[in-house]
Parts: structure tokens; C-alpha cells; sequence
């Protein structure tokens, strides 16, 4: 089962399927662009080259979003009052300007550099809300599709009929993104928000629908923690009528999150974590899992594999994987 997440802002361009900015493609009938792009074609206009000259001096910076570059004030005054003539069209586009300048309120945001008085307030709390809503849509996504995905209602229900337990791997799984990593001290609003409280809020509607006892999340992955985490955290549920646990059973539910720092594979699953197992105290094997989730993997990209972590998924162990846009969902499904 494969779900669209939100894509992260400070990614726009590649979440865009852009490798340059779409002018790029509108200056190579200038000399200057076409020869240095004869010369080196992996340049980037406007990044490591002047978005106006493609000289190699990046020193001076759009006015507007602060991130594409030139050589000069002349070349950037240039780019910023385009000839009429269409064909000679130069200018670095308002539209992916404003976006990238979107893009620079997030990043101070995720970096909690901003002061009170450095930016607009309406827009650094826009920023505020995007930023957020990024990182909520990790347990948001989660919950939402283990609710209604036809792929896992099975597995669901017999868990709850049995064990009550219903254990999810989540593979690939970093300290800054699935666990947010600095943001909860970072933002500016409700500081005091807690990753393990934001997943259990948002598995309260899964663990009330199906009368389950335990929700077991183990994030796993070389990014992880240095040191493996354990908590546990009470689901407070409001007396929903599920089909699931033996009824007299008076336990709270809870979620158990689990973070391991390790490579996702064969020797894994049989000794446990290979990193951060000191610190924990903990080098037993996880739990088998009953769902398996990645977000926003890659499986196209060339620079890892996930051979290891996909063949060793057994057979009729359903699994999740979220991308950031409909084009790399058809990619990874290939």
C-alpha cells in the first residue's frame, strides 16, 4: 500500500523533480550560459553560477528569497527587469522566488534562529504551522492509513482477537524526522509537544475501533538515536464499541515506542540492534513485526539499497510505504 506524504518544504526543488531552477532552461542562448554549460554541464544556474551570466562568483544574493545567487548587483538587477522580448527571457521566476523564500522562513524555523523582531510575524507563523504540520504527518499518516487501508484490517483484527498487541516496524526511520529531532525545542508554539504523545494521540481512534491492548512501534534505522530509546505512553480512550479483545479485560492500552539504532536486515531480526545496544542495555532481537512501514524511502535512488531490508519481510506481512509525490510512487512500485 503505497500513501502521498506531504513534501517537506526545504526540499522543493527535488519534490519538484527539478534539478535547476526552471530558468536554467531558458539562457543558454546567451553565450555566456551555453559555453559554461558546454564546459560543465552539471552546473546549477543560480546556485554554484550566476543565475543571470553562469560566471562561477555566487557573492550576491536574490533580494527576494535570499537563496539564488550572482556575480554582481549589475547581473542580479538584470535578472530582475527581463527583456521584453521573450525569447531573450531571463528573469529568476516570482513563483519558485517566493516558494524558496517560503522555504528560508521554514528552515529558521526548524533551526529556531529566528527572533521576535527579524521577520514578519504573520509569515514566520505560517511558516510555524507548515513546519509542524510536516512533522505531524508522520502519526497522522500512520493512524490514518492503518485505519483505512483494506491491506491491514486482517492482520489488525486478528491481533486484537489474540495477543491484543499488533507490532509495527518502521524501517529507515532517522532521530530528525520520524522522532523530530530538534523540533520540539525549536518551535516557538507549544514547545513542550512530545513525539511519543503526538503518535499516541494519533493511534487513539485505531486502538478504541479494534479494542487493542498495546500498540508496539519500533523505529529502526542507522539515523536513529545514539542511544535506544523505550517508552511507554497510555492511550486514553472515550468508550468506542470495537470487535476486538476478549471482553473483562481491564487494561489501559498503551503505545511502546522502541528506537534502534541498526541497519534494517536478516542479521537484525535474528541478534537485534548492531548499534547504540550498550547504551540501551537491550540486545534482543525486536519483536515480530506485523506491519512494516517506510517513509518516503527512495527504493529508486542509487545511492543505498533496500535489497536487505525488503527480503527479509515474510511473505504475507503487509507493508507501507509513503512518498512524497505520485511520480516516485509509480517509481518505487516499478
Amino acid at each position: 500500500f503505497f500513501c502521498l506524504a506531504v513534501p517537506p518544504t526545504m526540499d522543493l526543488l527535488a519534490s519538484l523533480h527539478l534539478d535547476a531552477l526552471p530558468e536554467q532552461q531558458t539562457r543558454t542562448s546567451r553565450p555566456s550560459v551555453a559555453k559554461a554549460l558546454t564546459n560543465n554541464p552539471d552546473i546549477k544556474l543560480g546556485f554554484d553560477a550566476c543565475c543571470t551570466c553562469a560566471a562561477p562568483d555566487v557573492s550576491v544574493k536574490c533580494k527576494g528569497c535570499g537563496r539564488v545567487s550572482y556575480c554582481s548587483n549589475k547581473c542580479r538587477k538584470e535578472d530582475a527587469n527581463p527583456p521584453d522580448d521573450e525569447s531573450q527571457q531571463l528573469g529568476h521566476g516570482s513563483v519558485v522566488c517566493a516558494l524558496l523564500r517560503l522555504c528560508d522562513n521554514d528552515e529558521d524555523v526548524d533551526e529556531g534562529s529566528v527572533g521576535g523582531d527579524q521577520k514578519d510575524d504573520g509569515a514566520m507563523e505560517a511558516s510555524r504551522d507548515r513546519v509542524r504540520s510536516e512533522f505531524e504527518s508522520y502519526p497522522a499518516t500512520l493512524a490514518n492509513v492503518l485505519m483505512g487501508g483494506p491491506a491491514y484490517q486482517d492482520v489488525i483484527t486478528h491481533q486484537s482477537q489474540g495477543s491484543g498487541t499488533l507490532t509495527v516496524h518502521i524501517v529507515g526511520a532517522s532521530a530528525g524526522v520520524e522522532l523530530w529531532g530538534d523540533y520540539q525545542s525549536n518551535m516557538f508554539s507549544d514547545p513542550d509537544t512530545d513525539v511519543y504523545e503526538a503518535y499516541a494521540e494519533a493511534l487513539t481512534d485505531l486502538v478504541e475501533m479494534h479494542n487493542l491492548e498495546k500498540i508496539h512501534l519500533v523505529f529502526v534505522g542507522p539515523d536513529c538515536p545514539k542511544k535506544n530509546v523505550k517508552q511507554v505512553k497510555q492511550i486514553t480512550c472515550y468508550g468506542g464499541e470495537g470487535g476486538g479483545r476478549k471482553k473483562g479485560n481491564k487494561k489501559s492500552p498503551c503505545l511502546l515506542i522502541e528506537t534502534h539504532k541498526s541497519n534494517y536486515d536478516a542479521a537484525y531480526l535474528k541478534n537485534g540492534p548492531e548499534f547504540g545496544s550498550r547504551s540501551a542495555g537491550n540486545c534482543s532481537p525486536p519483536p515480530t513485526a506485523n506491519i512494516v512501514v517506510f517513509f518516503n524511502p527512495g527504493f529508486t535512488c542509487s545511492d543505498y539499497s533496500w535489497d536487505g531490508a525488503l527480503s527479509c519481510i515474510p511473505a504475507g506481512v503487509p507493508f507501507l510505504v509513503t512518498t512524497n509525490t505520485e511520480m516516485e510512487a509509480v517509481a518505487d512500485c516499478q
